[in-house]
């Protein structure tokens, strides 16, 4: 059986030419070129071959693993793994962390999920676990993303950021929604001088 030639050896078959030839007079910008054009054709023909195959592979795949397929193919979706790990930025995981986070990447079950939630007593499932509104997750999620927002405003040289910042007590206003907190109100995040914005809601 014949095998293809590697992308390799179809990159490098200009410059085996000049060599079996025995050929020294060229200009080196022209091969690069001639190289260069191939390897873009290899890449192309890589890409139109994987996404045939992704296409049949989605095609009796269940939901689930559609979904964790469409995630993992996003564009920056593997950061996390190549990653230098800092604890100023949150990317330090412990091994139990990078194990739950290769199974949710892949749509695998997570080992030692509890059956039961511990906040509503519904049955747990890792979208269960996004979305409870009595779970602590969203809180933490809610302020890994202001705290972020935060970290940037001071990376920028903003010194005067405050991250929930009480405001203004009230004074009769009147409020459409019952859920409005006119109590102890905060914002989430105050950055003094951060263009024409001071004391403003940034995140809903």
């Amino acid at each position: 059986m014949k095998r293809s030639p590697t992308p390799t050896l179809i990159t490098s078959a200009p410059l085996v030419r000049l060599i079996h030839r025995q050929v020294f007079d060229f200009d080196p910008r022209e091969l690069v070129d001639e190289m260069k054009a191939l390897r873009a054709n290899v890449d192309a023909e890589s890409d139109s071959r994987f996404k045939a195959k992704l296409a049949l592979i989605l095609e009796n795949a269940s939901d689930d693993l559609k979904q964790a397929v469409k995630a993992a193919s996003e564009k920056g979706a593997s950061s996390w793994v190549t990653a230098c790990p800092s604890y100023d930025h949150g990317t330090v995981l412990h091994k139990g962390e990078f194990v739950d986070a290769c199974y949710i990447r892949y749509g695998w079950t997570l080992l030692d999920l509890p059956t039961q939630c511990g906040g509503c007593g519904a049955a747990m499932s890792l979208q269960h676990a996004l979305d409870c509104r009595t779970g602590g997750l969203r809180i933490v999620q809610h302020n890994e993303v202001r705290d972020t927002i935060a970290q940037c405003m001071r990376d920028a040289g903003h010194t005067a950021v405050e991250i929930e910042p009480q405001l203004q007590p009230l004074t009769g206003e009147a409020f459409d929604y019952k859920s409005a907190n006119k109590e102890e109100a905060r914002s989430d995040i105050k950055c003094k001088d951060f263009g024409v914005t001071c004391d403003r809601r940034i995140l809903t």
